[in-house]
């Protein structure tokens, strides 16, 4: 799979601006990845994938979602 691990136990997307997906993400296994309420995450192409072998948290709430988006 190309992309970019998440190579650390942790890692985390906050809300303070969008994060832009350039390449794949990949989540491997005993690892967290999470995402802010609030945060926004955008690919900018079709190779901008993720996979999660490992545990995504989005942290959403209904006035404060973790969206993720296409380029469109």
């Amino acid at each position: 799979m190309a992309g970019l691990p998440v190579a650390i136990g942790y890692g985390e997307i906050t809300n303070a601006v969008p994060y832009w997906r350039t390449r794949g993400i990949i989540i491997d296994p005993g690892v967290t990845l999470t995402v802010q309420a609030g945060a926004v995450v955008k690919a900018i192409d079709s190779s901008s994938t993720l996979t999660v072998l490992g545990t995504l948290v989005a942290q959403g709430t209904a006035a404060a979602p973790a969206v993720f988006l296409d380029r469109r």
